[in-house]
């Protein structure tokens, strides 16, 4: 784990940017974003909440150094 937290707040600054985008209507209309069900908003935060969650196993077990055979030097 790397102690920068940059990565971190940017992920948070792009997420509040995409809610504001997605919340208020003539921002959203100018950039294309149509308006959407509940239902459709709800499947999207439960998908990023699995995938969220999903990643940091995988990055916890270091699957993908296992899959590609690639070692951390001691």
């Amino acid at each position: 784990m790397s102690a920068d937290k940059r990565p971190a707040i940017l992920a948070v600054a792009l997420f509040v940017v995409l809610m504001i985008v997605w919340s208020v209507d003539p921002i959203g209309y100018y950039f294309g974003v149509l308006t959407k069900p509940e239902e459709v908003t709800a499947a999207i935060l439960g998908a990023v909440v699995v995938w969220f969650f999903l990643i940091r196993a995988v990055w916890r077990a270091d699957l993908l150094d296992r899959l590609l055979g690639v070692r951390e030097e001691e």
